[in-house]
């Protein structure tokens, strides 16, 4: 069963950090989540399997939409570490199309509405290959950053930093 990470808030940015047992691998799961004040959409909570080795894949982001606008797709970058200190940055995407009108009721987020995001397995197989690529084949941490959110009329919130 997934075990729930608390979330940690300060000033700007938030954090989600796990409460982990420790696992027979070096070092406990870390998930992080930086944020910005006026960004459209908020991460409520974060749930994973901390004592999988691919705790990644069981990782489910439980987001809110705080715009006014329907939402298509949520593209996050994310940076992986390994234990080692190796580093690989992905992209992920949830959602439908970055086209308007290309919607499935399914899988938009209405304005004021939760919804429950995880990998598809494409995208974890994606992952994987990337992860390999880097020599992580244990990631310690993941830092998640809102990177693109594609709006139901056709228009974007990117972040600028």
């Amino acid at each position: 069963m997934p075990k729930f990470a608390r979330l940690v808030c300060a000033a700007a940015v938030c954090a989600v950090v796990s409460v982990l047992p420790t696992t027979a691998w070096a070092g406990d799961p870390t998930l992080m989540i930086d944020r910005l004040e006026d960004q459209p959409i908020t991460v409520d909570r974060a749930e994973f399997a901390p004592k999988d080795p691919e705790w990644l894949r069981t990782l489910a982001l439980h987001v809110k939409n705080t715009s006014a606008k329907q939402i298509n797709y949520v593209e996050f970058s994310v940076s992986l570490s390994g234990i080692d200190g190796d580093t690989v940055d992905y992209t992920l995407r949830f959602g439908v199309a970055d086209t308007p009108h290309q919607t499935d009721p399914k899988l938009v987020i209405n304005p004021d509405k939760m919804a429950k995001i995880q990998w598809t397995g494409d995208d974890y197989k994606g992952l994987k290959k990337a992860l390999a690529s880097g020599h992580i084949f244990y990631p310690a941490a993941a830092v998640f950053r809102l990177h693109t959110v594609g709006f139901a009329d056709g228009s974007t919130w990117k972040d600028r930093r």
